[in-house]
C-alpha cells in the first residue's frame, strides 16, 4: 500500500501475455481506495466505518492459502493464535484476527448480514476461511472478550455466507522481460518493490490471457 499502490493513485498496468505472442497493455483504475488492515494505523478506523454500514453486501479475500492458517497439520491451534485470546479482539496481530475483530464491529452495529468471499486458488476456499473466523470468534468468546452471540452470527450462512469460489489467472511475479518492454515504451516507473515479508510488487502486473471465475450462489 504505501510502496506502490498510494505512491501510483493506487492505479497498475496489466501486461497481458497473449498466445499469439502479442502484449496488450491496460491501465486498470479500479480501487477507489487503499487501505492497510492494521490497527496502528487510521486506515482501520475507515474499515471498521465501512465494515458497520449497511451498503457493505460482501468482502472478498486473496491473501493466498497460508492467510487463512490457524491450526497445524495435525488440528492443534497455532501458538500465535492462541496468543490472540489474550488481547482484545481490536488488538489482534493476526491477519484473520483482525478481520474477525472488524467482523465482530459489525455484529455490534445491528448484526448485520454479510458474504465474505475467499477468491484464493485453494480447495474448499470457503471453508477455510468460515473455519478461521470461527476460530477466532470461539477463542475470544471463551477468553470472555466477545459477546457470546458473536459465535452464533458467524457460523448462521443467513447473516454470514461463506461462498466457494473456483479462480484461475496465472499472475506471476514482475517478469524483468516485461520491466524492458515497458521501459523501452517510456514508462518510468517500473521498479519492483520486495517486501518485508519477501512478497514481489510492482506499478506493473504481467498475466496470462486465459482466467475465469466461478462463485458459488451463497449469498445473505
Amino acid at each position: 500500500v504505501d510502496g506502490m499502490l498510494n505512491p501510483h493513485d493506487d492505479l497498475n498496468i496489466l501486461v497481458t501475455l497473449k498466445a499469439s505472442g502479442s502484449v496488450e497493455k491496460t491501465v486498470i483504475g479500479s480501487l477507489a481506495a487503499a487501505l492497510k488492515l492494521d490497527p496502528a494505523s487510521t486506515d482501520f478506523t475507515t474499515l471498521r466505518n465501512i465494515f458497520i454500514q449497511p451498503s457493505l453486501q460482501l468482502a472478498s479475500f486473496t491473501i493466498t492459502e497460508k492467510g487463512y492458517r490457524v491450526s497445524d497439520e495435525n488440528g492443534e491451534i497455532l501458538p500465535e493464535i492462541i496468543a490472540e485470546f489474550n488481547r482484545q479482539p481490536q488488538a489482534a496481530r493476526s491477519y484473520i484476527g483482525r478481520v474477525a475483530a472488524l467482523l465482530y464491529c459489525r455484529y455490534q452495529n445491528g448484526a448485520l448480514p454479510i458474504a465474505l468471499v475467499s477468491m484464493d486458488n485453494c480447495s474448499h476456499n470457503g471453508e477455510k476461511l468460515k473455519q478461521a473466523i470461527v476460530t477466532m470468534a470461539e477463542g475470544w468468546t471463551r477468553a470472555g472478550k466477545m459477546e457470546a452471540g458473536f459465535l452464533d452470527y458467524v457460523q448462521d450462512e443467513g447473516q454470514v455466507s461463506f461462498p466457494w469460489t473456483m479462480i484461475d489467472k496465472i499472475t506471476p511475479r514482475p517478469d524483468a522481460k516485461i520491466k524492458a518492454l515497458l521501459d523501452s515504451d517510456g514508462f518510468e516507473d517500473s521498479e519492483v518493490i520486495v517486501t518485508a515479508k519477501d512478497t514481489y510488487t510492482s506499478s506493473f502486473v504481467n498475466a496470462e490471457e486465459t482466467e475465469y471465475l466461478v462463485i458459488e450462489d451463497n449469498y445473505t
